[in-house]
């Protein structure tokens, strides 16, 4: 387009941090949430392996290839940062079946002990 200025250049995770006074530990907790790893680097770098899950599918070019419900663009993560919520409201402010959301959380809290500890 013209007249758009060209992306800034990305910028590394400690530039980030000490620009927006953001701790190792909350990239931590940011990585266990976020990010999406093959079984054997889930294992090692502490985040959850979602291939297993039953609702969950990996589309390459959906979502940049992140893990999401399936026939949806919601990442499984988008309801763990809801918990608090309950998966009624999930399913609701999700347009989500509220067996799916279910399925995700019980996946989650079933498999969040295989996890490697990040800290």
């Amino acid at each position: 387009m013209a007249g758009r200025d060209p992306d800034p250049p990305i910028q590394s995770e400690e530039a980030l941090a000490g620009q927006f006074s953001i701790t190792p530990e909350v990239l931590a907790v940011d990585r266990l949430l976020l990010c999406y790893k093959p079984e054997a680097d889930a294992k090692k770098e502490g985040v959850m392996d979602w291939t297993d899950c039953p609702v969950i599918e990996v589309v390459p070019g959906k979502m940049s290839g992140a893990p999401v419900l399936r026939h949806s663009r919601v990442r499984p993560q988008d309801l763990l940062n809801n918990l608090g919520e309950g998966p009624e409201w999930m399913a609701d402010a999700f347009g989500l079946s509220l067996d799916d959301v279910r399925q995700v959380l019980s996946f989650y809290h079933q498999h969040r002990a295989e996890l490697a500890p990040v800290l």
